[in-house]
């Protein structure tokens, strides 16, 4: 009785030990499976009793029942906020089999006992058949492009840890009843006694594992090898040291225009990290996929891009230019041929990605040594030291990879690249630095003392580095399900009658109070009261998120909706001399460029255009209507012109508008950051019309003004441009 119906209740408590077994949904249900498979046979194993094929089912129905008891009592007294179709979902697909596989093998395990077979044999053969199986699963993930699995004792792994959001196919469910449909072919083989019912019984089981995985396997989210991915996007386009892989669509001018900017980038950063690192012709496969959901499926990452270091390949989708993720995957695979005695990764994660961090510089308000010092002084990290062991994938991406990409970077500043490659292939601190890595962590931490530490509140800072992980957010999964549109048995994960875009951001606030969310329903209460429909209790509410002076960004962001509701009032003396006097009261608070723009916006508004004119353009930012004008007059003021800029698809934006602008001398009195967004913007208008010689103009005079945190990835796009601008024979 115990190892069947006691086990699985066990089996079912023990992930809420661990942070992330409290979430009941992909890693709870998945704990559960693995506790199931390993104890009940352990329980067979141990006891010294036999049951009767009577008394088997009845505590296999039972222990079924008592798995799922936790999970019953934490959702009907509402202890989980987590989405009960979530659980459901993976309980099924994650418990459910190994469940079944759990009894199957510990009958199997009872009956050879009663055949005279030892205790110490049958551990034996059930260890060699874990332990082979899950080193080939291991060997297929290492070898083999695709990071994601479905696997009869592993279950179905989703891919990378980062994410966040777990799409499902037929092709799941069809192997994992297969899964289940094996462990039923083993059971029945095991406690039927009646040859005649036993051998059909089998069979037809065997025969339904066989349909099901063989339906199963037609699948993309099942198939495994390069050739695989090959054939799901046939299309390739060669370069230098890569091969761009994709699926064409030849009637999609915004597809065509976005894979050139991606096969231009690929040109370019290519050979400049090859020129960097020192490695010639590395072979990458650039794999762009459809959307996010077919990366997930197909490959196992969604909007976490990964590397395989094997291939090598990177893999990636359709974003902006410049793509957010590309260069950062092409130092993984380029690095890849000289790193860690040939492994092709350092296994130290602080190194891999912190290398790929410091050489592929992203366009951000912090910079990575801005960001690491306030990690740092405001402890945001418990033991900064952790980072540089296997806890690295236990912190937040924003924390770990900022913290990690701060160190290489200063071990590029002080000892140049060829120590930090000697570091990264093998080499110990000492070899590479001549010191100690304690000495070298310590020395870095000072210098980010010295030149990086902020006096007072740092509002944006705090904000970027806020989310905790993955592994220790409340519901991450439900987070990201219950704000999807539409997906495959998205019906069975959603409640009955669920419509995102107006349960979503209630929801998010019941969860946690989370001020993000929080402040996202006040603006959609706002839009709504704004189109006439009355919200008694919508001041009152706004107030409270609202201090003075703010704590953290929300508290900005609600001033910014308050003024908005003033503006609604009729209230714009009032709203211009608040905003005033809140943009010098914030000027210290290191809130961060875009709403230090969104106030500059409303004040300048308020300030300089003729009521008239800038109704519209409040409304715009407000968010209650979202028409643009056709064109600008002749005689518009700057803030005018620049929300034109801002907010118009740069293809739409005529060359006569462009060099019109180009001219206007911007105001003196503006912040740094509006000198910024104008010429990026300039420049991106001229890259969209085929100028390349004005775009390089343009992101020239962005990067001379940048701050740290931007600078250097404009200085790569410049060059970037440059290089696009010789003929291709003249750099392949």
């Amino acid at each position: 009785m115990i190892k069947y119906s006691l086990i699985p209740i066990l089996a079912a408590l023990l992930p809420l030990l661990l942070p992330m077994g409290r979430n009941f949904e992909y890693e709870y249900t998945t704990l559960n499976a693995y506790a199931c498979l390993l104890l009940i046979p352990f329980g067979a194993l141990i006891d010294p009793s036999f049951l009767s094929l009577k008394k088997r089912l009845l505590f296999m129905l039972a222990g079924v029942i008592g798995n799922l008891l936790p999970a019953l009592l934490v959702f009907g007294w509402n202890v989980c906020p987590c989405a009960s179709g979530e659980f459901r979902t993976f309980w099924w697909l994650q418990t459910l089999p190994h469940l079944t596989l759990g009894f199957a093998v510990g009958s199997w395990i009872e009956h050879a006992r009663r055949q005279g077979l030892s205790r110490i044999r049958l551990l034996l053969i059930c260890g060699v058949v874990l332990f082979t199986s899950c080193l080939l699963l291991a060997a297929q993930i290492w070898w083999e492009p695709q990071k994601r699995a479905t696997h009869i004792f592993a279950g179905f792994l989703h891919g990378a840890i980062y994410d966040s959001w777990i799409p499902l196919d037929a092709g799941v469910a069809w192997m994992r009843i297969s899964h289940i449909c094996l462990a039923l072919a083993l059971l029945i083989g095991v406690i039927l006694q009646s040859r005649r019912l036993r051998w059909p019984a089998v069979t037809l089981c065997l025969a339904a594992w066989l349909v099901c995985h063989w339906q199963g396997r037609q699948s993309p989210s099942q198939s495994h090898g390069l050739a695989a991915l090959i054939t799901a996007m046939p299309e390739t386009r060669l370069g230098p040291g890569f091969t761009l892989h994709y699926r064409n669509r030849p009637l999609d001018g915004n597809f065509q225009r976005r894979l050139e900017n991606i096969y231009q980038s690929a040109r370019f950063h290519s050979q400049d990290l090859m020129r960097l690192l020192a490695v010639d012709q590395p072979g990458v496969h650039i794999f762009v996929y459809p959307d996010r959901e077919s990366k997930k499926l197909w490959f196992g990452g969604d909007g976490t891009d990964i590397t395989d270091v094997v291939t090598p390949s990177i893999h990636i989708t359709l974003d902006g230019w410049p793509h957010p993720t590309l260069r950062h995957e092409l130092v993984h695979a380029i690095a890849s041929r000289f790193a860690y005695h040939g492994i092709g990764f350092h296994p130290n994660m602080a190194f891999t990605e912190g290398l790929a961090v410091a050489l592929a510089p992203r366009d951000d308000d912090m910079s990575l040594h801005e960001g690491a010092a306030d990690i740092i002084q405001n402890r945001r990290v418990a033991q900064i030291e952790q980072l540089f062991s296997p806890l690295f994938w236990s912190e937040s991406g924003s924390r770990a990879y900022t913290v990690a990409g701060s160190l290489i970077l200063y071990l590029l500043e002080q000892g140049g690249l060829d120590k930090v490659k000697a570091l990264y292939a093998g080499s110990s601190w000492e070899e590479a630095f001549g010191q100690s890595a304690e000495h070298i962590i310590k020395a870095w931490q000072t210098y980010l003392r010295a030149h990086y530490t902020r006096v007072g509140p740092a509002l944006q800072a705090e904000s970027l580095y806020r989310y905790p992980g993955i592994l220790r957010d409340a519901c991450p999964h439900s987070k990201a399900m219950l704000s999807k549109v539409d997906g495959i048995f998205l019906g069975q994960r959603q409640p009955k009658g669920w419509v995102p875009a107006q349960d979503y951001w209630p929801w998010r606030v019941r969860l946690d109070q989370d001020p993000g969310a929080r402040i996202l329903v006040l603006q959609q209460r706002f839009r709504v009261m704004a189109q006439g429909d009355p919200d008694p209790s919508f001041d009152a509410d706004l107030k409270i998120l609202n201090p003075h002076p703010p704590r953290i960004m929300e508290n900005v962001e609600a001033f910014i909706l308050a003024t908005d509701r003033r503006i609604q009032l009729g209230e714009w003396i009032e709203a211009r001399d608040d905003l005033k006097a809140y943009i010098n009261l914030v000027q210290e608070l290191h809130v961060g460029d875009g709403l230090l723009r969104q106030m500059w916006v409303r004040w300048l508004l308020l300030r300089d255009v003729p009521e008239d004119r800038n109704r519209s353009w409040l409304r715009l930012l407000a968010g209650i209507e979202k028409q643009l004008p056709d064109d600008l007059p002749a005689d518009v003021s700057w803030i005018e012109t620049y929300l034109f800029l801002r907010n118009k698809p740069s293809a739409l934006i005529s060359m006569k508008h462009l060099d019109r602008m180009s001219q206007i001398p911007l105001p003196d009195e503006l912040p740094a950051t509006f000198r910024l967004e104008w010429w990026k913007f300039l420049g991106e208008g001229y890259l969209q019309k085929g100028d390349l010689l004005l775009a390089i103009a343009m992101y020239n005079r962005a990067a001379m003004i940048a701050p740290e945190g931007s600078r250097a990835s404009l200085k790569l796009v410049v060059e970037e441009l440059k290089f696009r601008k010789k003929p291709q024979s003249a750099v392949n």
